[in-house]
């Protein structure tokens, strides 16, 4: 597996493995996925939000299975794998890669909201919960914890 700095061209894949993953879910109502992740999302928002992040992607047999990216603040705004190799261990590969490189850009404390669903893989890697909240998206209500590593 490779991996390298997001570019322009690979905003179809990730968009791809955005709904792919989040539609895969069991733990969200098709209401709440759509407001996650629409079939028909704002690619300029996504292309914006990206090139403001230290944004990465993984790729095997010249396909991208994950991104991830990361503001300079140290909070982590998107990590997501292709719900076609969730299981083989693309998580914990690149959460390791990530912390590495926030190394690199002098970030000290990782942070993010975590879904309720993801919230156990996070702690498995010493990640600790700071605050159980409800985000609003849209006409949605989300749970999430609020989560950080010293890194």
């Amino acid at each position: 597996m490779e991996f390298r700095k997001y570019q322009l061209w690979d905003e179809q894949q990730i968009q791809k493995i955005h709904y792919n993953s989040i539609h895969s879910l069991d733990c969200y109502s098709e209401l709440q996925k759509d407001t996650l992740s629409p079939l028909v999302p704002n690619i300029d928002e996504w292309k914006q939000s990206l090139l403001n992040t230290n944004a990465f992607v993984a790729i095997e047999n010249w396909n991208i299975v994950g991104f991830w990216d990361i503001k300079n603040n140290g909070y982590l705004k998107r990590l997501y794998v292709d719900p076609n190799f969730f299981w083989n261990k693309i998580w914990e590969t690149l959460l390791n890669i990530l912390e590495s490189q926030a190394q690199k850009l002098w970030i000290s404390e990782i942070t993010l909201d975590a879904t309720v669903s993801s919230g156990w893989f996070y702690q498995k890697y010493w990640y600790e919960i700071v605050e159980d909240k409800i985000i609003h998206l849209q006409w949605e209500k989300f749970n999430v914890y609020f989560m950080r590593k010293k890194i």
